[in-house]
């Protein structure tokens, strides 16, 4: 009945999701932010050899940035990818992995900027069911120590208070 009005990869993408019970994972390979020059090296041959390092080529001021994502589903399912940056700002990109069988499907996202990539985040408004594995679908560049300084000084401040009461 319903292949009178779907046809093609929709089609197939119902069928295999209606009789597979493949899990679905989505996860962030690698991320990583260099800051971004022009080519160094030792180029040319004989006398026409230039060697180009830090000091001829340095950095521009920008941020060449590398996401690379990881998708090993049996559903046709188009995977929202949002990047957050030093300066507070943010972007999504839409990323629909091809339907192949059960073999994994990848997709690098290059980009430059003028700040450095913070953190990625895969369905950042949870559409899909993602939480089988929270660790894989986020990723933060650096450590954010925000909680650990809070529990410290919450701890440091009521053992402080503790030996003022009992007078230690």
């Amino acid at each position: 009945m319903l292949a009178g009005y779907v046809d093609g990869p929709t089609a197939a993408g119902f069928r295999t999701s209606l009789s597979t019970t493949d899990p679905f994972e989505v996860s962030i390979r690698s991320a990583h932010c260099r800051e971004a020059h022009a080519a160094r090296g030792v180029f040319g041959v004989g006398e026409a050899r230039e060697t180009i390092d830090a000091t001829k080529a340095p950095h521009q001021g920008a941020w060449a940035c590398d996401v690379t994502v990881v998708a090993s589903a049996a559903v046709w399912t188009p995977i929202v990818v949002e990047f957050r940056f030093a300066d507070g700002s943010a972007f999504r990109n839409t990323w629909a992995p091809p339907m192949n069988n059960g073999v994994p499907a990848w997709h690098r996202f290059s980009f430059r900027r003028s700040v450095p990539l913070r953190e990625v985040v895969l369905d950042p408004e949870q559409v899909l069911s993602l939480h089988t594995n929270v660790l894989a679908t986020q990723i933060r560049m650096a450590p954010d120590m925000a909680a650990s300084a809070r529990a410290g000084a919450r701890t440091a401040h009521w053992t402080q208070t503790l030996m003022q009461v009992v007078g230690l």
